[in-house]
């Protein structure tokens, strides 16, 4: 028995934009959120607080100027 072409429309729609949701919005904020704690937190720990300064200002440069205002620019 064939499927209707509307389920399958609407499958289409809700598999990508759950999926990009859940994933890309919510577990890999998370992730990445976890990781530059744990970075910064290291640096703090062995080189001390200028070094995890200077590493959360660099993350903070390509984050909220360079990917925003050069590189996507370039890719649209």
């Amino acid at each position: 028995m064939a499927v209707p072409v509307w389920k399958s429309a609407l499958a289409i729609f809700y598999g990508g934009t759950a999926e990009e949701i859940l994933f890309r919005l919510f577990l890999m904020t998370l992730l990445v959120w976890i990781t530059l704690s744990v970075i910064y937190g290291w640096l703090y720990w062995k080189k001390g607080l200028e070094s995890a300064m200077i590493a959360h200002f660099s993350t903070d440069i390509v984050l909220h100027m360079l990917i925003p205002h050069v590189i996507a620019p370039l890719l649209i």
